[in-house]
């Protein structure tokens, strides 16, 4: 997994000229933004979005519960989902409760928590919730 320091060393430049190079910052020249990212592409270099989300305080994630993934409408949906944040720049953490209503009702909050904003719930329906 190539990091920014990776790269940085490669370019002989700071880590902190790299971040901004690759986030189009003003104070970096053309130049070394061009040479940065073109390292970075070479270098099969992929954001980490955890370390994203500890600096800006957000998440790009979606949390997705459902009971099971062997329900066929659920396939589908989990599919157009998956696509459609994949598109908006997204995760999607899914998890499946299994059919076991305690698990229905305890994980909701907790994929919220982890989505810090986005999160749907499909609960069974035959445990009336």
């Amino acid at each position: 997994m190539t990091r920014l320091r990776d790269i940085a060393q490669r370019a002989g430049v700071s880590v902190m000229t790299v971040s901004k190079a690759l986030r189009d910052g003003p104070d970096v020249s053309a130049a070394t933004k061009t040479r940065i990212k073109l390292l970075a592409q070479q270098m099969s270099y992929v954001p980490d979005s955890s370390a994203r989300g500890l600096r800006t305080r957000t998440t790009r994630l979606f949390g997705l519960v459902i009971s099971s993934m062997t329900n066929p409408i659920y396939s589908r949906v989990v599919l157009a989902i998956e696509e459609r944040a994949c598109a908006l720049g997204y995760d999607v953490l899914l998890t499946h409760t299994l059919n076991v209503p305690e698990r229905e009702r305890s994980l909701p909050p907790a994929a919220a928590l982890a989505a810090r904003r986005w999160s749907l719930y499909f609960p069974g329906l035959s445990h009336g919730l």
